[in-house]
């Protein structure tokens, strides 16, 4: 009986071992063809003024960083396009401090995100992709600005931006 519990109990441990290397090992699903070396990063189309340009900055640091794409000046060099639509800009507070002031926001951003290639057909997109950031507002009180324990909103657009970012050229370019 406990040769029977051994050999089970080896056979469980060496399934488990070998289902967890397939996973780790397992290859990057490529969603971008190969022919596709150069990216064009369209203005972005948003109703909230200023947040365009830290978008566009934050995917284009992405793509350089990724090394995969290229970055072109016009469309017609691009062999795919970047599109991003905003379509939400929510700025929440959630915190008031004892003076009941706002001291801690959670920023939200959603967006229609999609890569389009020189024949309009759609590549890669995602709708209604949401980010968001909680942070605590360094501008209000004389301790939080000399301990900076918080950021502004300009930042958290920033970091929010950046997650954007990230994630699309983790599920896109790879």
């Amino acid at each position: 009986m406990k040769k029977i519990m051994l050999i089970l109990s080896l056979f469980i441990l060496l399934s488990a071992y070998l289902i967890s290397c397939s996973y780790l090992r397992s290859p990057d699903v490529k969603v971008l063809p190969e022919y596709i070396k150069k990216v064009y990063v369209k203005p972005i189309v948003t109703s909230q003024f200023g947040v365009e340009t830290k978008f566009i900055e934050a995917i284009e640091k992405e793509i350089i960083m990724n090394g995969r794409l290229s970055l072109v000046n016009t469309e017609e060099e691009a062999d795919v396009i970047f599109i991003a639509i905003i379509k939400k800009y929510a700025l929440q507070p959630l915190i008031y401090n004892d003076d009941k002031n706002k001291s801690q926001y959670k920023l939200s951003i959603k967006a229609d995100i999609s890569l389009v290639d020189k024949n309009k057909n759609v590549i890669w997109e995602e709708q209604d992709m949401e980010m968001m950031h909680v942070y605590r507002d360094y501008t209000r009180g004389p301790i939080s600005e000399i301990f900076y324990d918080g950021m502004s909103e300009r930042k958290a657009i920033i970091a929010v931006f950046n997650k954007f970012s990230k994630y699309v050229i983790r599920q896109a370019v790879k």
